[in-house]
């Protein structure tokens, strides 16, 4: 049985960094020491006048993206999971025609060999 990485449940030690909890630093891969940097430069640069605005409009989009990105992987999961029905239909179809089949062969040889002795009983009458 293979062993799980340190770090993951059950686990003493560190979690790996791809195993944040969330949140907008776990979104981007950085850190809070990171994104706060990047907040005071953006507030430096940007001036604090503009920046609630510019902070509105980028949640907006960003909020746009994760619905459109969500909606996208909803619309492929159900594309995938309606190709795969349409898939074990065709098998269970398959089988079970196959499975008719086999037990209708005999019935259907027995009612060709009743017909094949009838046939050979009025010949021999008639003759």
């Amino acid at each position: 049985m293979a062993r799980r990485p340190r770090g993951m449940v059950g686990y003493p030690g560190p979690r790996p960094q791809h195993c944040n909890q969330g949140g907008l630093s776990s979104m981007f891969g950085i850190g809070s020491t990171e994104l706060l940097v990047i907040m005071v430069v953006a507030l430096i640069v940007l001036g604090p006048k503009n920046l609630p605005n510019i902070a509105r409009t980028l949640g907006k989009a960003m909020g746009e993206f994760r619905r459109v990105s969500t909606d996208f992987q909803r619309t492929l999961n159900t594309e995938i999971d309606l190709e795969d029905h349409e898939r074990r239909k065709k098998e269970a179809e398959k089988e079970f025609f196959d499975d008719k089949a086999k037990a209708e062969a005999p019935k259907a040889e027995q009612a060709k060999a009743e017909t094949a002795n009838a046939t050979t009983e009025s010949v021999g009458k008639n003759a």
